[in-house]
């Protein structure tokens, strides 16, 4: 069976957690690798639904400037609509991609900050283009992509006017089962947000990079 639609997950998963900025920069020792990249025309606020078979199993907050930096919130829901469990990710041009771990204020590096925009002609020419459509008053790509046999199938929605942002990732397998995230509100405007001056913990990163290279 062929992996495509892995393809497709991997892509949308890194957009909503990595960042790019036109310049390499060093961060604490560690080289940042950055992309040369255009500038989003603004900065933005989505906030997002997540939901299993119609369940809503989470809520997110992305909140993105206009040179690319970022600050993801998501709240984790019990069966009752509570939150159980709070996670933040954050990129910046300083500190790469982190996850911040309040409980022991401590930034854990991810990697280096590796997300690009897209412009329109460029989501246009993917080879998962699908159609085009409209999200939440924003004009979107769709792309589409299904395993063989059609067994699960992922669509993506990307806002033209925000670089490709996803806007909604949809996955549905044949058995039934669907998994969605879904943006509910998109808000224009400069976000001001600062990522705690907590230490940087890159242990977990150089253990996964040392093990990377011991299996060339």
């Amino acid at each position: 069976m062929k992996t495509k639609i892995l393809t497709v997950f991997a892509i949308a998963v890194l957009a909503m957690g990595l960042i790019v900025y036109g310049r390499a920069h060093a961060s604490r020792g560690m080289q940042a690798q950055m992309q040369t990249n255009q500038p989003l025309k603004a900065g933005y606020t989505v906030q997002y639904t997540v939901t299993e078979n119609n369940k809503v199993v989470s809520m997110v907050t992305r909140s993105v400037k206009s040179n690319g930096e970022f600050l993801e919130s998501i709240d984790y829901l019990d069966a009752d609509g509570s939150c159980s469990k709070r996670s933040k990710l954050a990129g910046t041009i300083e500190q790469g991609a982190v996850s911040i771990d309040d409980a022991h204020q401590k930034l854990v590096y991810v990697g280096p900050a590796a997300l690009r925009s897209f412009t329109e002609a460029e989501l246009r020419a993917s080879k998962h283009f699908d159609r085009e459509d409209y999200f939440l008053g924003h004009k979107v790509t769709v792309e589409r992509d299904c395993d063989d046999g059609n067994v699960q199938c992922a669509e993506a929605w990307r806002a033209t006017d925000l670089g490709g942002e996803f806007l909604k990732f949809d996955i549905v397998s044949n058995n039934g089962n669907r998994r969605t995230k879904e943006a509910t509100s998109v808000r224009l405007g400069e976000p001001s947000f600062a990522v705690p001056g907590y230490p940087i913990d890159n242990s977990g990163y150089q253990r996964i990079q040392e093990i990377r290279h011991a299996s060339r």
